[in-house]
């Protein structure tokens, strides 16, 4: 019994050692050792939302709330800079790992995790872009994590009173959430019917009480503000103004609400995205002929993010079979029954948080099933440790995903040598919008409303 004490000691020291040489790593080869070329849909998150006064801005669909919101606390403190805000995404990345090595403290499970993460481009390129996409896989992965704990100590109120909060923080980021979300519920909803009658601990009014308390209602406020936002924006963008806005509030709200709905749930950018044959056919081939109209074509076949599915799906198979079905089998099979009812194809991208509800739940049934009852071979662990330390060691950049490296270039040649007023007759306008967006210190701007274009000043 000492001898096992000193070696899960032992196999924890070295577990936490890995963890830190990943995020080391990855932290030199993403922000000391690379040259800063933002992608395009930064440049316009930067533009549209990184103010305290835009920062709510649904901008569509586009807007990812909680970075746009960390984005402006450090512009508030520190000023303006690209790698301060991409870290957002890092250190979100950072707590999935520290969440992982609560859940499965195992060295071995740790290697194959990192492993599999390094093995899609997608999944790394988006630990360092300043995108909302990790920050959706942390919540996600915290809410597998809750749900869990709920599970485990008889359903009680304080992790299902986390649990809310944690799908209210889900669905105030992005509306893709919804792919987790309403799996959750939908497994809520079979605990609640299950034991409201039969657990005398249930606490069935606390938990309907504290539903509307900690989700329904704030989530209600808060769609109701956002969407004032973004119709008071579609119906006086000419007046952006405070003042206004305060002024002339119930206007506002009367004329701007309809629009606003419309634009964030009923926006013609869903047409893409539904599928004109076979939904499984096109999903497959988004994933890896990249074949929807606004995916780089560019970038690589997700074979990752699609194994993880099959195997994933395939536990779930093994386990209703075996007859060994619970709660997060069904909001597992429940996730893959809303991604089809719901018929959209999305791009590749906006599979980065499910994809890790679906990760942690092949990992779950590996430790519980496998590592807690079988010994591991020492050569087994050594191997995929080594997989792992080479996978963190060669994890580059792609840098396939820098469509403004052209324009960037141009405007850091150029600028060295003229003025911002120059600059204007030097720079087409994509390379002057990069220009105001990016060098915001170099250069102030206005927008010329009468030839619909940004001069430098």
């Amino acid at each position: 019994m000492l001898f096992n004490f000193y070696q899960n000691k032992k196999e924890k020291f070295f577990l936490d050692l890995i963890i830190f040489f990943t995020l080391i790593v990855l932290f030199i080869k993403f922000f000391i050792l690379i040259e800063v070329y933002p992608l395009h849909d930064e440049v316009v998150i930067i533009e549209r939302n990184t103010k305290w006064h835009s920062f709510l801005w649904r901008n569509y669909t586009s807007n990812h709330t909680i970075n746009s919101f960390f984005a402006v606390i450090i512009k508030s403190i520190f000023g303006f800079n690209l790698l301060y805000y991409r870290f957002v995404s890092f250190i979100f990345f950072a707590f999935i790992l520290i969440l992982f090595r609560k859940l499965y403290p195992s060295l071995l499970l740790y290697c194959i995790f990192i492993s599999i993460i390094l093995s899609s481009q997608l999944l790394t390129n988006y630990i360092w872009i300043f995108r909302g996409y990790y920050s959706w896989a942390f919540f996600t992965v915290l809410n597998f994590f809750y749900l869990k704990k709920f599970i485990q100590n008889n359903f009680d109120n304080k992790n299902f009173n986390i649990l809310l909060v944690i799908n209210l923080i889900l669905l105030c980021h992005a509306i893709f959430t919804l792919y987790i979300v309403v799996p959750t519920f939908v497994c809520l909803f079979f605990i609640f019917i299950k034991n409201f009658k039969k657990n005398k601990d249930f606490k069935v009014k606390e938990k309907i009480f504290n539903f509307f308390i900690f989700f329904l209602f704030p989530l209600i406020s808060f769609y109701f503000l956002v969407i004032t936002i973004e119709g008071f924006i579609i119906n006086h963008w000419d007046n952006l103004t405070m003042k206004f806005f305060l002024s002339n509030i119930f206007d506002i709200i009367k004329g701007g609400f309809i629009p606003g709905f419309k634009s964030i749930f009923l926006s013609p950018h869903f047409n893409q995205y539904l599928p004109k044959s076979n939904f499984f056919i096109v999903l497959y081939n988004s994933l890896i002929n990249n074949v929807l109209m606004t995916t780089n074509p560019q970038i690589e076949a997700q074979y990752t993010i699609l194994g993880v599915y099959l195997i994933s799906f395939l536990i779930f198979i093994y386990r209703t079979l075996i007859k060994r079905f619970d709660y997060l089998d069904l909001a597992l099979i429940s996730a893959f029954l809303f991604f089809y009812f719901i018929h959209f194809v999305p791009e590749p991208r906006v599979h980065v948080g499910l994809v890790f509800f679906n990760i942690f739940y092949i990992f779950n049934n590996l430790y519980l099933f496998y590592i807690k009852k079988f010994k591991i071979n020492l050569l087994v662990t050594s191997l995929f440790s080594f997989l792992a330390i080479f996978s963190i060691l060669n994890t580059k950049i792609d840098n396939r995903y820098y469509e403004t490296k052209l324009a960037v270039d141009k405007i850091n040649l150029l600028k060295q040598k003229h003025n911002c007023d120059q600059l204007n007759y030097l720079l087409d306008e994509y390379e002057v919008w990069v220009m105001k967006n990016i060098y915001q210190k170099d250069c102030s701007f206005y927008y010329d409303l009468k030839n619909e274009k940004n001069i430098l000043y």
